[in-house]
């Protein structure tokens, strides 16, 4: 009895012996079917703030435009234009979990979460192949300059530039084109990509540079309820060129460290008679969210579309991308357009 115990253990322990390195070449080179864990990450990750968010073009996808969540991902954003397009991945656009870009994000909410919403950075991971993102605005108050410099009857300042804001050195105040200097010239992007190369070790980044806001005619422009003056404009434009600028040089630092960093430049495309008061502007002028949007009591949520790119600015930055990008070595571009048209730009 106690033999034929013995010995039905010791089968058993060949048998173990012997399947053992057969289910580790099993598991080596098995295809995740349905219901298993595919490798983390989606093929194209969309991250950045409200410009690759969409922000201006209602309708938002849910739950993206509810008193919790704001990031208002747009319909009619660039990501969603490119994923359904199909041009960085053959898997179809899943937009719940490849585009997580989010209306009012900077370097730090990208990273910690916003509007409820947790790190767009949690998208990513070793599936990843292309991320596409635009960042750095919000970290300068883009926002907060719009409205400083708008006038609208007796509000506003011809030379905003000029004006006195804190110092955000310390110290006494500085004028705003000064402080606009000093963040620019402390904006950390280069780490950043070094962190989405670290999630996603395989991935392209495409860093989108801002496009020029309003036409400079040397006169002033009027849009919505007021006007920006030309000399206002004129510091726009620079405003935007030191940005992109600063955003060129830091893609070229982490380039340096070894990642996969391409910067897309959209301003050509919008220069050619599609910035604010050109014939046919791609950028929304200053639009009051409610009709009791004063000067006195404007606040962000007033200015909410304010020099957002519209649907066919939209349209533009997703076509800069595809130029950028070429020809995807893993997937044929041309194939693509032919299979999935365009999504309409309505």
């Amino acid at each position: 009895m106690h033999h034929r115990a013995r010995s039905r253990r010791r089968r058993t322990a060949v048998v173990t012996l012997v399947l053992a390195p057969v289910a580790a070449l099993v598991s080596l080179f098995a295809v995740p079917g349905s219901g298993q864990a595919a490798p983390a990450g989606s093929a194209y990750v969309a991250l950045g703030d409200s410009y690759s968010s969409g922000e201006g073009n209602p309708p938002y996808l849910p739950p993206t435009d509810t008193h919790d969540d704001q990031c208002h991902r747009s319909t009619t954003a660039y990501p969603e234009l490119l994923g359904h397009q199909g041009l960085f991945s053959v898997q179809p656009w899943n937009p719940n979990t490849d585009f997580v870009a989010c209306s009012g994000a900077d370097t730090v909410s990208l990273r910690t979460g916003k509007s409820h919403e947790p790190s767009q950075l949690d998208a990513l991971g070793p599936a990843t192949a292309t991320v596409t993102l635009s960042l750095g605005g919000n970290d300068l108050g883009f926002s907060d300059i719009a409205q400083a410099c708008f006038h609208a009857g007796l509000y506003g300042n011809a030379n905003c530039k000029t004006g006195k804001v804190d110092n955000p050195a310390g110290g006494p105040k500085t004028t705003r084109a000064q402080r606009e200097i000093w963040l620019t010239d402390h904006l950390d992007l280069h780490s950043l990509y070094q962190e989405i190369h670290t999630r996603a070790p395989q991935a392209r980044i495409y860093a989108l540079l801002y496009p020029h806001l309003i036409a400079m005619r040397g006169r002033a422009c009027s849009t919505g309820p007021g006007s920006y003056s030309a000399r206002n404009i004129i510091w726009f434009h620079d405003m935007v060129d030191y940005l992109d600028q600063h955003i060129t040089s830091e893609a070229a630092i982490a380039r340096s460290t070894g990642v996969d960093v391409r910067v897309v430049d959209p301003r050509p495309a919008f220069d050619n008679g599609h910035t604010l008061c050109s014939p046919a502007s791609w950028i929304h002028g200053v639009t009051f969210r409610t009709a009791d949007c004063t000067r006195a009591s404007q606040g962000s949520a007033c200015f909410v579309r304010t020099f957002h790119p519209t649907p066919e600015g939209q349209q533009a930055f997703a076509d800069a991308i595809r130029q950028a990008a070429g020809t995807n070595p893993t997937f044929n571009l041309a194939s693509a357009r032919e299979a999935v048209p365009p999504l309409p730009l309505t």
